[in-house]
């Protein structure tokens, strides 16, 4: 997190059961509603992404395994990045979805539940060993 601010960077906490977010992994984020009830306080869910180790990724310009075989995570991780009560952030582990999937994206619902859409049960975000 960056206070602009002050401009210092405070990290957070290592993403858990080493699952990938970002891409080539890309799960899928949403901020969850702001309310009265959580008192305007935010939180971000993650799920799905992957958890293909490390050495998987090859040199970055083409990976050691074929991705598109590689299942995608059903794990889901939420965190509040600045906790009210004055604590560190932390994740917590959510339910997982019922099957893995990269590259989704949240719809917000409007009774806020969430719907993960679009995506794949394997693979990563153009990322693969084929050349074109």
């Amino acid at each position: 997190m960056w206070d602009y601010n002050a401009n210092v960077e405070t990290p957070l906490p290592s993403m858990p059961n080493n699952v990938a977010r970002v891409y080539p992994a890309s799960g899928a984020v949403a901020m969850l509603p702001l309310t009265p009830a959580n008192n305007w306080t935010p939180t971000v869910l993650f799920c799905g992404g992957s958890d293909m180790p490390a050495d998987a990724y090859g040199n970055y310009s083409y990976p050691a395994i074929n991705t598109w075989l590689y299942p995608a995570s059903q794990d889901c991780q939420r965190i509040t990045p600045e906790p009210t009560d004055g604590s560190s952030p932390i994740y917590v582990q959510d339910d997982n979805m019922l099957q893995g999937r990269t590259m989704g994206q949240f719809i917000i619902l409007p009774d806020g539940k969430l719907l993960v859409i679009n995506g794949g049960a394997n693979g990563t975000a153009g990322y693969a060993t084929g050349r074109t």
